[in-house]
Order: structure tokens, then C-alpha cells, then sequence
């Protein structure tokens, strides 16, 4: 079963994406945005087509790719032929896109194998349409490649990944520490809606932020207490009183779950830069 849904957020226009091999609705669904020319995040490849047909309505003069993960990338490089445009990248992301990517049987399931990316180009200090300007933010944690789009004069954040919610377990490459600060450096810009990529909050977006952040220090603090203590992983879990979802460890090949969670809160804060950073 495959879902894919247009949302007018005014000048903002929205498709958000999922697919699920069994037939029952999607166990996760993607945002990718469309403004003024410029299309940021690239959906599932398995939706390619159909996301073919509603891009073909628009101008699509430059793409922007938050992250490299396959929900977000996955049509980078077929669009960019298709359109001849530039598609603008991290250079992480570049490096991780410009060849195939290992991907677990999982994922190949839900989002399908993306094509290697042949050309791009590296965020600059600007990504500039006819009406707007879009300052490419980097805001690693989630992964070590991911940026946020930030539009000053609208208030406008295209969060990709950094947001999402009060997430209940993380991935093996995701930390915790540098996610909390990437989360405070965004926190001083002056933003009202945050397009996330997964769960966009249209109004007080700086305010559901504020709440992720007081979420993530709260668990981040209480799992460095307890490792403290000399707790290991499987004790703190039971001290913070959480339950392993082991259905979603074996649906996803052990790629994710609570214990990566509180790994995740363990490791130590990354280099807050990129080497171009923008």
C-alpha cells in the first residue's frame, strides 16, 4: 500500500509520502516540500512516479537534500536528470550519495534502492529563489551529515529529521548529545513554523522545539546518572522503566530500538562543523 498526499500550507506546498509492502497503511511517512521553485527532500524511490506526476504541475529549479537517508534522498538523482537542475547537498551527503548505498532489507522494502548521485553541489551561505532566501543550517545528531534550511524573513524552518517529536527509540548512528546541540543552535534563530519531515507543526514551532529539547536533556540526563551509578544499557532501561519493542527490532534487523536510544544519550557531543560549513 502506498500513500502519497498533497497539503497547501500557503505559499508552502507539501507531499507527504509512505509505502508498506504488506498492504496496511504505512508504518512511516515522509514530508518533502515544495517553494517558489526550489524542492527540499526527495521522498521514497518506490514512489518515484507517482511524486513524478504532482512535481510535474510545479517549476522545479533547484533541489535541496537535508540528509542522506533513502525517505529523504531517494529521488535526488533521478529528479536532478529529469529536471536538469542543481541539487544542492552537504558534502557528507555527497560523499555518502555518490555511490550505492548499503541498505538494510528493511529499508530497501520500504523506501527501494536510490540511484548513486552523479553531480551536485555544496551548500553555500545562501539558496536563493525569486522571492526567498534559504540559509542551509548544519545541525548534526540525527545523523552526521544533516542540515536544516532556515528562511529568516518568513520564520520558516525545514527541520528535516532534527525535530520529529518526543522520539521513543533512535537508530545505531544517532547521538543524542550533539542532537540537543544542534537542537539549542537553532534555537536562536527567530522561527515560528517548522516543517519537519515528518510531523510539521505549522504554528509555535520554536515552542515544540523548546518541549523536544526539555525531552531529550530529561532522558540524556537521567541515562548518564544511572551510567554513572554503573548501570549498563539493559539496567537503565529497566530503571527508566521502558519496554524494548522487540516486533520493531526484528521488522527492522535490529537497526533500531531503545537500547540504541540510550546509546545514543552515552556518546560524546561530535565537532559542531562540516569541513565547508556554511
Amino acid at each position: 500500500m502506498s500513500v502519497l498526499k498533497k497539503h497547501d500550507f500557503g505559499k508552502v506546498q507539501a507531499y507527504q509520502m509512505g509505502y508498506s509492502l504488506l498492504g496496511n497503511a504505512p508504518l512511516l511517512t515522509v514530508y518533502s516540500y515544495y517553494i517558489d521553485g526550489l524542492l527540499i527532500d526527495t521522498g521514497s524511490r518506490r514512489l518515484y512516479a507517482s511524486f513524478l506526476k504532482h512535481l510535474d504541475k510545479h517549476t522545479i529549479e533547484q533541489i535541496a537534500v537535508t540528509h542522506y537517508h533513502e525517505d529523504h534522498s531517494g529521488n535526488a538523482e533521478a529528479l536532478r536528470d529529469h529536471y536538469g537542475v542543481p541539487l544542492h547537498m552537504g558534502i557528507k551527503t555527497a560523499e555518502y550519495l555518490s555511490k550505492k548505498l548499503p541498505m538494510k532489507l528493511y529499508r530497501h522494502w520500504n523506501f527501494g534502492q536510490i540511484l548513486p548521485v552523479k553531480e551536485s553541489k555544496p551548500f553555500e551561505k545562501i539558496i536563493e529563489t525569486n522571492q526567498y532566501k534559504f540559509e542551509p543550517i548544519y545541525t548534526p545528531g540525527h545523523s552526521d551529515d544533516h542540515y536544516v534550511l532556515y528562511e529568516r524573513q518568513e520564520g520558516w524552518l525545514f527541520s528535516g529529521d532534527l525535530y520529529i517529536g518526543n522520539i521513543k527509540f533512535t537508530r545505531k548512528e544517532e547521538n543524542l548529545p550533539a542532537m540537543l546541540q544542534s537542537m539549542q543552535h537553532v534555537m536562536t534563530l527567530d522561527f515560528d513554523t517548522l516543517f519537519c519531515a515528518h510531523n510539521p507543526r505549522l504554528k509555535a514551532g520554536k515552542q515544540h522545539m523548546a518541549e523536544k529539547i526539555a525531552y531529550i536533556e530529561n532522558f540524556v540526563g537521567q541515562v548518564k546518572d544511572l551510567a554513572q551509578q554503573g548501570y549498563d544499557v539493559q539496567d537503565i532501561r529497566q530503571a527508566l522503566g521502558k519496554r524494548e519493542i522487540y516486533f520493531l527490532k526484528w521488522l527492522t534487523f535490529n537497526d533500531t530500538g531503545i537500547d540504541f536510544m540510550i546509546r545514543a544519550a552515552l556518546k560524546n557531543v561530535q565537532p559542531q562543523a562540516e569541513a565547508h560549513q556554511v
